[in-house]
Parts: C-alpha cells; sequence; structure tokens
C-alpha cells in the first residue's frame, strides 16, 4: 500500500497480516464500533492506506459500503444529500479534507455516528465545531506511520475537547 505523502511523496510500503489485523480487528472495528449496521463511506483510492480499513472494516462485520467519489464530498450539498439518500452513518477522512469540512459546513456530519480521522495534527476547532451539531457522534484521531500498520496510536472524543493529542498506543501495541 501507499502512505499519504504528508512527509513528502506518497511511497510504498509492506505490512504483515499479523500487524494489519491486529490495527483492524484489536482496534479499528472497536473504535469505530463497526458492524452489520454499519454504512461506511469509501472515499479513498484504492491504493491509499485508509482504504484497507473502510473496505476491510465494513465488509467483514457484515455492513454495507457506500463509494463516493472526493469531488462530491467536498461540495457540502451534494455531501449532506449523498450521506442522507444512502444512510451513511461511518467514514474515514484525511485530516486535511475532516478539517476543512468541520470549519466551513459541520452540518454535513449531522446523522454520523462515527468519523476517523488521519494523517497530521487535527483542529480543536474543527473537532468542537462537529460536536456543536452533534452531541451524540464519536471521532477518532488516528496517527502513525503507515509503516507501523497504517496507524499506531488514537484518541476518540465523544465530547466537546480542550485539546486534542495523537492519543494512545493500541491495544496490543507499544511505541
Amino acid at each position: 500500500i501507499f502512505t499519504s505523502g504528508t512527509t513528502g511523496n506518497p511511497k510504498g510500503v509492506c505490512l504483515t497480516h499479523e500487524n494489519f489485523w491486529n490495527t483492524f480487528m484489536c482496534n479499528f472495528v472497536h473504535d469505530l464500533q463497526l458492524g452489520e449496521n454499519t454504512v461506511f463511506m469509501h472515499i479513498s483510492a484504492q491504493t491509499f492506506d485508509a482504504s484497507l480499513l473502510e473496505i476491510h472494516g465494513c465488509i467483514l462485520n457484515g455492513g454495507k459500503l457506500v463509494i463516493v467519489e472526493k469531488e462530491d464530498f467536498i461540495d457540502s450539498e451534494k455531501a449532506k444529500k449523498i450521506i442522507k439518500s444512502q444512510k451513511i452513518n461511518t467514514m474515514f477522512l484525511t485530516t486535511a479534507l475532516f478539517n476543512q469540512v468541520a470549519e466551513t459546513d459541520p452540518h454535513v456530519f449531522d446523522g454520523v455516528n462515527a468519523i476517523g480521522f488521519g494523517g497530521e495534527r487535527c483542529s480543536l476547532n474543527a473537532v468542537n465545531k462537529v460536536f456543536e451539531n452533534n452531541t451524540k457522534i464519536r471521532l477518532v484521531n488516528f496517527y502513525g506511520p503507515t509503516e507501523t500498520s497504517i496507524y499506531v496510536t488514537r484518541e476518540i472524543y465523544e465530547r466537546p475537547q480542550k485539546n486534542v493529542t495523537i492519543g494512545f498506543p493500541n491495544r496490543n501495541t507499544s511505541i
């Protein structure tokens, strides 16, 4: 798979099945509360590390995967219609995209139960704007180089925050 390129150009990296499975089953599925009622928005390029989590996280837990073009999601009115009509309740975004949408039109996330985001530091303002409009949402800030198995730390937010961090090590992981 390829890294996001936040430290330069994207590069191809190899993951072991064991590391991916630990990240996936012991952390991602639990943190975003994935299951048979999950309707997951798939927006990542197929070669991007997050696509593994979007596709496998949804399908291997009995959920539904909805493929959305990034251009449609960037248009907040189109995004709202897609989320509502497809009943999307879970998504993963790059932190930059999460920050942009949350700060310009946080109502895009109305009706969404869980949003994971990662790749760089998130905006405290963006996190809190989402909670102004959706008090029952779960936000998960994932962090860590792809080489470690996509991410290695995470912080779960379920209410407005005073600061944001990269969180704590994944279960079954030490850093």
